[in-house]
């Protein structure tokens, strides 16, 4: 029941929280909550992320290669597995970057990728020697 009386004055809870909370560093917070036994923590940018001493000192984080910008550095897995560690080999793919091949997987022939592509409906990332899905899916057929 309280629940829903929280919900039905979402808004409003939010500006008074915010009214409260805006006036006192989040570290002030966090202490406070942490002590009354609430789990919360600090929402922190990319700059603090890739700084903080805690996730450097647990190497936390990996170098991997990007296609575009070259070496890039990364979030690590959180898994500490002893005898089957965890292998990162490269960064996040391009947007579309696998989609030719993976509807190939699926049984999706190249003239319905190429009409899905020209549809919009799916975004098939095609490298510079490339002129169509036709050679991405290809090479998914290829390597069978």
């Amino acid at each position: 029941m309280a629940q829903l009386t929280a919900l039905q004055h979402r808004e409003e809870l939010i500006g008074l929280i915010e009214e409260v909370t805006t006036g006192k560093p989040s570290a002030y917070w966090v202490e406070r909550l942490q002590h009354a036994g609430v789990p919360c923590g600090t929402l922190q940018n990319y700059a603090q992320v890739f700084s903080d001493p805690h996730l450097v000192a647990r190497d936390y984080f990996v170098d991997l290669p990007h296609p575009k910008l070259g070496p890039t550095r990364v979030l690590g897995s959180p898994m500490r597995l002893s005898r089957t560690p965890v292998k990162m080999q490269a960064a996040a793919p391009l947007l579309g970057e696998h989609s030719a091949e993976i509807l190939a997987e699926f049984g999706y022939s190249l003239a319905d990728i190429e009409r899905l592509a020209t549809q919009g409906v799916v975004f098939c990332h095609v490298e510079r020697s490339e002129t169509s899905a036709t050679s991405a899916a290809d090479s998914s057929r290829r390597s069978e």
